[in-house]
């Protein structure tokens, strides 16, 4: 069973068979147009071939997706009359981690009399920027009264990102900027002094954030240890 649903340009086909699709003799098919889609998406798409000049073809059907990519769905064998356009039917899942811009499809006809008529299906995969703190080691107190922190940024996203990163209350933090390719992550070390935490008066916790052109990718709170609060003040004198 093969259920179809179709909105604009793009169909989603879930279903065991594979078709091909016939719009009729003199009716003008449109080569295949570049179309958006979105990392971990399914998609299917109507290559158009013929028409052939004279015969009946029964042909091969050979699809090649882009690296990394699945076919779901496609025939391995399609009929064409001659003087009749058809659309040979492909469904394709894009992998979740796809690499934002340009990927292509070519779908061959291998067996036609006059030798192999190719299709390219371009695809235009859509930026999807991610980023992700995680705690490597929870936050320790040294003996001099001040906190350590050790946390990691990962590029969860289909873009390279070119990432500022902050700290609030201000602290010492390393790096202060990092630039992420798709899956690379950075590790960032965080200090406060005996006194950065005095002046952070009661807070519980502090704040790092990763932003890019000043929009906030990620931000994660890293929890004080119980007992760095505010240093004990100093004895008064005699």
């Amino acid at each position: 069973m093969r259920l179809v649903a179709a909105a604009g340009r793009r169909a989603f086909a879930v279903g065991l068979g594979a078709c091909v699709l016939a719009t009729g003799a003199g009716v003008h098919a449109q080569e295949v147009s570049p179309r958006s889609v979105a990392p971990g998406e399914v998609t299917s798409v109507a290559v158009p071939f013929g028409p052939f000049a004279s015969g009946r073809w029964d042909v091969a059907v050979d699809v090649r997706p882009p690296a990394g990519w699945t076919v779901l769905d496609a025939p391995r064998r399609a009929s064409f009359e001659a003087g009749v356009r058809r659309t040979v039917l492909v469904t394709v899942a894009v992998p979740a981690r796809a690499a934002a811009g340009r990927a292509e499809m070519r779908v061959t006809l291998a067996g036609e009399a006059s030798g192999p008529r190719t299709r390219d299906v371009a695809f235009d995969v859509r930026a999807r920027p991610s980023v992700t703190w995680t705690r490597v080691e929870p936050a320790t107190r040294s003996p001099e009264g001040g906190v350590a922190a050790i946390l990691e940024l990962r590029n969860d996203g289909n873009v390279a990102q070119a990432l500022t990163l902050r700290v609030t209350p201000e602290a010492r933090m390393v790096p202060r900027r990092a630039e992420l390719a798709p899956g690379a992550r950075v590790r960032v070390v965080v200090r406060w002094t005996r006194e950065d935490v005095a002046r952070a008066d009661a807070a519980e916790r502090w704040v790092v954030s990763a932003h890019a052109d000043e929009r906030v990718l990620a931000r994660r709170a890293v929890p004080l240890p119980a007992s760095s609060g505010r240093p004990p003040p100093e004895p008064e004198g005699p």
